[in-house]
């Protein structure tokens, strides 16, 4: 770790400060506020939560960050190894691999959910709550939501544009609950949530396709009664965001019904840019049918770094902007590969790179700022001092 804070602090060449002074300001006077109403959070994960961190004396040594990052990495371990055995998508290339690596997906994403659930706790009990760790756990939290769409889909053995569909119904359903964030400045989870029922839901998904293979969910009955319910549900979590903004512009005497409008077509950037991607599809069906988990990141990462924007105006309160160069990049690349100009995959390949290097341009600068501005380490835990 202390390598790592070494070439962060080695990193002033790409240095760009994305965050203005007025917006630093802000940031120094954040508070996190959150609502978790969920049963099967109080009564069974965060007690569990608690009895690791506290009763098992989890090390006071170990940073809030380190603990977040290692849950992307269980991750990102799990969706490697599923793409080894399946690496086409298509439940026809699955190898001997691929029940064993969906097992480890329910293990990983399970492995997941406690170290994100442990790491705001382990950040009170060492004092080292930031605006920095608040960053970094729902930054990581947008990428690790990727993976998990394109993994789950995968393991679900649903090929074509209906993989690219499921894929957006998932990452909406996480910009939705951002955008609510974002404007009431609380982290509302309900009775029912993606965070905590949503995980768990999957996690027993992945343990009964382990058992039984994917062909269960093979079929265009089956697959239309899916494709159902992912549009249902993300309309269902977009229509519940939207209320409780209502509800707080109402509280704050803010409420109109040009302001109802105004907020609601905030969401429009990240649909031009789904919908982008489907259209993609739709005029050249080789990209889904030989490069689906890069579409699906080219567009995801735009959608990732759109999240992360969001995230950090709603932090520093400052103006949010949405439209991107990246939809323009986007665009661009579904417009050039109309005329056949260039190889399809070529295409594909530049722009999933432009989006990538953006999004590391971005992370690292924001992260850098942020722990020179704080005057913390990114993955050490401030030293706490005891008055006399």
């Amino acid at each position: 770790m202390e390598a790592i804070e070494k070439h962060l602090s080695k990193l002033e060449v790409l240095k760009h400060n994305y965050i203005s002074e007025g917006g630093i300001e802000n940031l120094l006077n954040h508070r996190y506020n959150g609502v978790d109403l969920s049963i099967v959070s109080k009564y069974v994960l965060q007690p569990f939560w608690n009895w690791i961190v506290y009763d098992k004396k989890l090390s006071p040594q170990i940073a809030p960050n380190l603990i977040t990052t290692t849950g992307f990495l269980c991750v990102l371990l799990s969706y490697l190894v599923l793409f080894i055995s399946c690496p086409s998508m298509d439940p026809e290339g699955q190898n001997f691999l691929f029940r064993p690596a969906v097992f480890l997906c329910g293990i990983c994403l399970f492995a997941y959910q406690t170290l994100d659930g442990i790491d705001g706790i382990q950040a009170r009990k060492t004092k080292n709550g930031s605006p920095l760790g608040a960053l970094f756990d729902h930054g990581i939290d947008a990428l690790v939501n990727g993976f998990v769409a394109v993994q789950t889909i995968t393991a679900m053995g649903i090929t074509g544009l209906g993989a690219y569909f499921l894929y957006v119904c998932l990452m909406f359903g996480f910009i939705a609950s951002t955008w609510e964030e974002y404007h009431t400045h609380v982290l509302y989870l309900g009775k029912i949530s993606g965070p905590v029922e949503g995980i768990l839901g999957i996690i027993f998904a992945y343990f009964f396709i382990a058992l039984i293979g994917s062909g269960f969910f093979a079929g265009g009955f089956r697959h239309a009664i899916i494709y159902i319910f992912g549009l249902v549900g993300t309309a269902f979590y977009i229509r519940g965001s939207f209320d409780r903004i209502k509800t707080s512009l109402v509280a704050h005497n803010t409420y109109s019904s040009a302001e109802a409008k105004r907020i609601f077509l905030q969401l429009a950037p990240f649909a031009v840019l789904a919908g982008t991607g489907f259209l993609w599809g739709i005029i050249n069906p080789t990209m889904m049918q030989n490069w689906p988990r890069m579409l699906m990141f080219t567009v995801g990462q735009a959608l990732v770094i759109l999240i992360c924007r969001m995230i950090i105006c709603s932090i520093t309160k400052e103006e949010l902007i949405l439209w991107h160069p990246l939809h323009g990049v986007i665009i661009g690349a579904m417009l050039v590969d109309c005329f056949r100009v260039f190889p399809s995959f070529l295409v594909l390949c530049v722009a999933m790179l432009v989006a990538w290097g953006y999004y590391f341009h971005y992370v690292i600068n924001l992260v850098v700022q942020l722990k020179n501005v704080l005057g913390i380490k990114v993955f050490k835990v401030k030293p706490v001092i005891h008055n006399e």
